[in-house]
């Protein structure tokens, strides 16, 4: 009756917690143990009780037997308890084992699901980067695109701007040509036209200078540091400014001497004065082309400036990249 509470807390405990095969292989060893020794003692009794009763010369021997019986079944089934409270005791350490381990589980199993969720948002951290990283590269696209588009627009305006070289040389061409015909005039007007003839030279070679440097300047670019590529288009603009006064005042020079000579009566003075509007002309369509340079360059200069912006843009852009 003693180990009544035991069992009842034992089983207990299996309801909860799983037992062990060998632990399950102990218990239905001692119930297997415990069924076979119960009949064996109801035998014994019966058969002293036969003997007692049927045979009276030997109920004097009867007890004797029956009290060696008693003896050796208490101190049976007391070794039988000593064991199944070691047993006991230890299924008891077990399943306190067990629950330890379920709880170092359950424990690991809480870390692990943390670990998880911090993988997942790790991962979304990730994914949102990669679609931060597909967006930017979508617009470096775009960006290189407006700047190839940009570069053939510059490069169709160099091979027009080159054909205008070419057209004024042609008029320069013709107007070498003509000075044949101011042979007769070359006693009067050979200091004028002399000069003129060089200051259009040098006008020429000046612009033609101009326009290689111009190229130079626009192939390298992307090459060159913001300032420098300002400080050139000044001075050039400068250059142009200047060579556009001279010309301003050979211009009014002219004039001034058409002017005079209108005033005399001499024979040559109505040829002089054709050949001397022709030379006008001439120089009117000069100074109209060197306003055309000027808007070019107005132009070209607005074009690097937007171009330094987009090299700092893609400057930036590239930095951003390699910081991720």
């Amino acid at each position: 009756m003693s180990t009544s509470p035991t069992n009842l807390e034992i089983q207990g405990s299996f309801m909860r917690v799983p037992p062990p095969k060998e632990v399950s292989k102990s218990i239905e060893r001692r119930q297997s143990s415990e069924d076979t020794q119960k009949p064996t003692t109801r035998r014994s009794i019966t058969l002293t009780n036969r003997s007692s009763a049927n045979t009276p010369a030997s109920r004097r021997n009867v007890p004797t037997n029956a009290t060696k019986i008693e003896t050796k079944l208490p101190i049976k089934k007391s070794d039988d308890t000593e064991t199944m409270k070691t047993k006991i005791s230890n299924l008891e350490d077990e399943i306190r084992r067990l629950k330890r381990r379920i709880e170092e589980l359950e424990k690991e199993i809480a870390e692990l699901q943390k670990q998880v969720k911090a993988k997942d948002k790790r991962v979304a951290e990730l994914t949102k980067e990669n679609e931060e990283l597909k967006k930017r590269e979508l617009n470096y696209q775009k960006q290189v695109d407006e700047f190839r588009l940009e570069n053939n627009r510059l490069t169709n305006e160099n091979e027009r701007l080159q054909a205008e070289v070419d057209r004024l040389q042609a008029v320069h061409n013709s107007a070498n040509d003509s000075s044949a015909e101011l042979d007769a005039l070359r006693e009067h007007y050979e200091r004028q036209i002399e000069q003129m003839r060089q200051e259009h030279a040098r006008e020429l070679k000046i612009r033609d200078d101009k326009i290689a440097f111009l190229k130079k300047q626009i192939s390298d670019s992307l090459k060159d540091n913001s300032w420098e590529r300002q400080q050139q288009i000044e001075e050039l603009t400068k250059q142009l400014k200047r060579t556009h006064d001279e010309y301003e005042i050979l211009r009014q020079k002219l004039l001034q001497y058409q002017n005079k000579k209108r005033t005399s009566n001499c024979g040559n003075c109505s040829d002089m004065a054709i050949k001397i509007e022709e030379k006008t002309k001439a120089v009117q369509e000069k100074d109209a082309t060197i306003q055309e340079l000027l808007t070019l360059m107005t132009k070209f200069k607005s074009q690097i400036s937007n171009q330094d912006e987009f090299m700092k843009l893609l400057s930036t852009y590239n930095n951003t990249s390699l910081r991720h």
